[in-house]
């Protein structure tokens, strides 16, 4: 009997698992393609953009809607001769995210400790990272703008970083994220 008890406890919990479908943010690569995007300098096209797509997510709420931007990404197509694996740029050029949460706010690393940019990708350092941010900030603005969500703050910052690339620890970022975020700054 005790075990027919435990077994139907451990099935509920596992139908209990919410799962909703949001809109996630990603720094895409379009290498191999004949696509390019005008990211950051205006007019200067590059072959990558930060686009969004659905994802079905379980778990706990901001942090891993925020790792949800590092998941793997292949394009659909219909052409037979694209076949690229993997287009998100967080695990082309071996970047992580690490998430923890407090009372009103987030922290966000970006591990760029594995950081390497392949010679198929055709962007700089502060580019990629730069677009990751971007990424990250879309992904919490669009999930967290309306609704009973409370305002809370989010604070990014970069680790690991190699010598050469010390400079870029400056794209750190603070935001606000929830409906009062966007009133304050259209204000």
């Amino acid at each position: 009997m005790k075990v027919i008890f435990l077994s139907l406890l451990m099935l509920g919990s596992v139908s209990g698992v919410t799962k909703e479908v949001v809109r996630v943010f990603q720094p895409v690569s379009y290498h191999d393609t004949d696509s390019a995007s005008e990211y950051g300098v205006k007019g200067q096209l590059v072959q990558a953009a930060v686009v969004d797509r659905p994802v079905v997510l379980s778990g706990a709420f901001p942090e891993d809607l925020v790792k949800s931007v590092a998941m793997p990404h292949r394009l659909p197509t219909n052409n037979p001769t694209y076949e690229v694996e993997e287009v998100n740029l967080l695990l082309i050029c071996g970047l992580a995210l690490e998430v923890t949460r407090s009372e009103n706010s987030i922290e966000v690393v970006l591990d760029c400790a594995d950081l390497k940019v392949p010679e198929t990708v055709e962007l700089t350092p502060r580019q990629i990272i730069s677009m990751t941010i971007e990424a990250i900030r879309r992904t919490l603005r669009v999930y967290y703008q309306e609704g009973a969500h409370d305002t809370f703050e989010c604070h990014l910052t970069l680790s690991g970083l190699a010598e050469e690339h010390a400079k870029l620890a400056e794209l750190k970022a603070d935001f606000q994220v929830g409906p009062g975020a966007q009133r304050r700054e259209a204000e």
